[in-house]
C-alpha cells in the first residue's frame, strides 16, 4: 500500500463485522482513512511504503552506537550528521548496519547500528541531528494493524459489542474509551516508535 492508504478496506470490514450499515460505503471508507492516520499519529510511523526515497530527520537524545528508525523497507541511500545545529548535513557517514528491532519476521528494518569501522562516525552522538535517505515503510500493513483499524472504525460506528455509549466525536469513544486506549496500547507495545523525528 501507497503513503495515505487506510490500512483497512471496506471489504476487510464486511469480513468482520457482515451486519454493517451499508447505506455509507464511502462514509465507512473515509473513516477507515481517518482510522489509520489516528493509528500513524498515536504510534509515530506509517505501516505502508514510501515509492521513492524519502529522507527522515531524527534528534539523538544521548549517545550510542543504535538509532532507532521509523521502518525501512530497504537499508538507507544516505545518512549524514548536522554536528552543531546549523542546518547543514556536512558530515557523511558510510558502513552503517541496519537491522530489524527484535526476531519478528515480516518486519521491516528500523535500526541502523554503526560498528567500530565506521567511515565519518562510530556513534550517534547526543544532541546531533541525523538525516536518513531511504525507502521508508513496510512492504505490507501488518495484521495487527489492520485489524485494529476496522476494530477502531467499528467503536466509532457504534458497530460493535464494545462500543457502549453514544459518541459526539472521534476521540471520546475511540481516543478515550477503554476499549479504543487498550486496541492502540496493544499496538504501542508491538510496535515500538522510532526515536525523536524532527
Amino acid at each position: 500500500m501507497a503513503p495515505g492508504d487506510p490500512y483497512a478496506r471496506v471489504d476487510d470490514y464486511a469480513a468482520t463485522f457482515p451486519n454493517y450499515d451499508r447505506h455509507d460505503e464511502a462514509e465507512l471508507g473515509r473513516q477507515l482513512l481517518a482510522m489509520s492516520r489516528h493509528i500513524e499519529t498515536r504510534c509515530g510511523q506509517q505501516f505502508n511504503k514510501d515509492t521513492t526515497p524519502t529522507t527522515r530527520t531524527y534528534r539523538i537524545e544521548y549517545t550510542d552506537t543504535v538509532l532507532h528508525t521509523a521502518p525501512m523497507a530497504a537499508a538507507p541511500t544516505l545518512l549524514r550528521m548536522d554536528s552543531n545545529g546549523d542546518g547543514l548535513f556536512a558530515l557523511t557517514v558510510t558502513g552503517a548496519l541496519a537491522s530489524r528491532y527484535g526476531d519478528v519476521n515480516g518486519r521491516p528494518l528500523n535500526e541502523l547500528y554503526l560498528p567500530p569501522w565506521a567511515a565519518g562516525a562510530t556513534q550517534f552522538p547526543s544532541g546531533y541531528l541525523v538525516e536518513v535517505t531511504a525507502i521508508h515503510g513496510w512492504d505490507a500493513v501488518p495484521e495487527q494493524v489492520r485489524l485494529a483499524t476496522v476494530h477502531l472504525t467499528a467503536l466509532l460506528r457504534l458497530e460493535t459489542p464494545r462500543a457502549t455509549s453514544s459518541i459526539d466525536e472521534l476521540g471520546r469513544e475511540v481516543g478515550m474509551s477503554p476499549q479504543g486506549r487498550g486496541i492502540v496500547d496493544d499496538l504501542l507495545a508491538a510496535f515500538k516508535p522510532p526515536q525523536v523525528v524532527v
